[in-house]
């Protein structure tokens, strides 16, 4: 029987490969398959960027939420998504493997349309919570697939060109969706009569049809065909065990440990108190939180631009520079900018675009130098277990951080979490420096 199947196997002939420019795709994928890919990947990520950045418009309007509060609550909200994320993610990522990608992630758009849809109902807290429950749940399907397909579409020979190309183009779908219409919806809607809680509703749902046209775009556009399921049983602790025997040999790569726990920090301090901030301080000095979020929407744009930017001169000094030397510049970078941040009052005018989108570059930089350092420390054997722990780590990081970000923000002021995150990326840097100058000595 077995045989006879390795006989047929050796029959088939070897699939097509198609390019898209000077990128190589995978037997049997076609250019039809990626463009689907990046309108899905598109719809997902952005609608995760959507729900942070609008989710301080509902907390200070229609959810019935104390605004000494907003701060933790925030936390608690993001530290629950993560939560239920790194429960679900590898289970349906399992999923994906038997029933096809194009199934989980169609399933998972829909999850988060339905997400959305109850965050415009939501008027209490619990209610919110469910919302993000939902949403959670829906981000962890999407997650594991998207993930899963960026893997399964380009050749080997053209990883680093295909993901920079999706990278690329999420963040100016991104700069589009998020930083320019949703930001700018709530405020136009109110200037033509709508109320400010309709206002937020209507752009709530209107992003949930952007889920649903995503789930359409995955199950009729994505390639049927699903990676075969090799994993052995007990493969993952027997690398662990491995990594674990690489780091008493190398402990510099502790480093890539402590870079998962930063970097994944950065983004969610970033993403989950920003706008918090700027609707806050919006709200003290009168400002409607409408007009609040037209400015949130120009630091993200800023933030968008930069990170692109940081993007391709890390890319291009990585590769012609010591990689630990400017993960540690990197760092310093970062965390001064945070620092800076305590200096700052107004969000509408060119200095607080200016510094927030050059510590996203920063930020960017960390995510890229780190993955740099990651391949260059890891041997080639260990490198998906060690991407495992690089993952699991930076979720340790979400938790700590945006859990201690939202008491801060409370207890202190919107610039206290900031604060934190530059003195720890301060510290990064130094121990990144302490470990490069051991290694040129």
């Amino acid at each position: 029987m077995s045989a006879t199947l390795q006989d047929d196997q050796h029959d088939v002939p070897p699939l097509p490969q198609a390019r898209l420019g000077p990128i190589l795709l995978a037997p049997g994928i076609r250019r039809g398959h990626v463009a689907a890919f990046a309108s899905v990947a598109i719809c997902s990520l952005s609608l995760y960027v959507f729900v942070n950045f609008m989710q301080p418009y509902l907390l200070h309007g229609q959810v019935a939420a104390a605004v000494a509060d907003t701060g933790r609550l925030t936390s608690h909200l993001s530290v629950m998504q993560e939560i239920l994320v790194l429960l679900c993610v590898g289970p349906l990522g399992a999923l994906s493997d038997r029933v096809g990608r194009r199934v989980v992630f169609a399933l998972g758009l829909l999850v988060v349309a339905m997400g959305l849809i109850l965050f415009s109902l939501a008027a209490t807290v619990p209610a919110l919570f469910g919302a993000r429950a939902v949403f959670a749940f829906g981000t962890a399907a999407t997650t594991a697939t998207l993930a899963a397909v960026a893997a399964d579409y380009p050749d080997n020979a053209a990883r680093g060109k295909f993901l920079g190309l999706m990278l690329i183009t999420q963040q100016l779908a991104i700069l589009l969706l998020v930083a320019t219409i949703a930001a700018r919806l709530p405020s136009w809607l109110v200037s033509h009569g709508v109320g400010a809680v309709t206002a937020g509703q209507i752009t709530f749902r209107a992003a949930a049809c952007i889920g649903v046209l995503g789930a359409v775009l995955a199950y009729r556009g994505l390639a049927r065909r699903s990676a075969p399921a090799t994993t052995r049983p007990g493969a993952l602790f027997t690398s662990l065990a491995r990594i674990a025997g690489h780091i008493r040999r190398q402990p510099s790569y502790i480093m890539v440990v402590a870079v998962a726990f930063v970097a994944r920090g950065d983004a969610a301090i970033m993403s989950g108190f920003l706008s918090l901030w700027v609707v806050r301080t919006a709200s003290a000095n009168g400002i409607a939180a409408a007009q609040a979020m037209h400015s949130a929407g120009a630091l993200l744009s800023a933030a968008t631009i930069f990170s692109v930017a940081g993007a391709f001169l890390t890319g291009f000094a990585a590769d012609r520079i010591n990689r630990m030397a400017a993960l540690g510049g990197a760092l310093a970078l970062a965390g001064a900018g945070n620092i800076l941040l305590l200096f700052l009052h107004d969000f509408a005018h060119w200095p607080a675009i200016i510094l927030v989108g050059l510590i996203a570059a920063a930020e960017t930089a960390i995510v890229v130098s780190g993955q740099a350092v990651l391949g260059e420390q890891t041997p080639v054997a260990l490198r998906g277990a060690a991407i495992g722990v690089f993952s699991i780590c930076g979720s340790l990081g979400v938790l700590v951080l945006v859990f201690s970000g939202g008491l801060l923000f409370d207890l202190v002021s919107g610039a206290a979490p900031f604060a934190m995150l530059g003195a720890v990326n301060l510290l990064a840097g130094a121990a990144a420096w302490l470990v490069w100058r051991r290694s040129v000595q």
